[in-house]
């Protein structure tokens, strides 16, 4: 894990521990790094400081508390507008998967590229790709 130091990634924060926060990247590495209750949920740019045996230390460079970049070139943007908060999201087969959080756009193209649902059940969030969701027929 030495060859991340420096080295900046996605992380999604899904908990708290007592020294702050604890997300993982998009390989499923666990982060830990500093910040407020706010960010559960997000998804941050985090540039890795540390690197140990089972886990990555970071420092926040961008994205998060809704209404911030994602990522350093400025191409994604995460929304947290109260119109799509708490959403159902289900299956094909009508299986409940979560509730939708937020969502990850493209503000240039006015898309959306991720919808971040949030899985209580299971305690954990994970990203569905904007164009795999179709609107409910009922």
């Amino acid at each position: 894990m030495q060859a991340l130091l420096g080295t900046t990634a996605e992380v999604m924060i899904e908990g708290k521990t007592k020294d702050g926060l604890v997300g993982r990247t998009g390989t499923n590495r666990l982060v830990h790094l500093a910040g407020p209750d706010e960010l559960l949920g997000s998804l941050l740019e985090v540039e890795i400081t540390e690197a140990g045996t089972w886990s990555l230390q970071g420092r926040i460079i961008g994205g998060g508390m809704g209404g911030l970049w994602v990522n350093c070139s400025h191409t994604l943007w995460v929304d947290r507008n109260p119109d799509t908060w708490q959403l159902e999201v289900m299956s094909r087969d009508g299986a409940y998967c979560g509730n939708v959080v937020g969502q990850i756009v493209d503000p240039k193209q006015c898309l959306v590229r991720y919808f971040i649902v949030f899985q209580a059940d299971q305690m954990r969030h994970f990203l569905l790709p904007g164009d795999s969701v179709q609107k409910n027929r009922r």
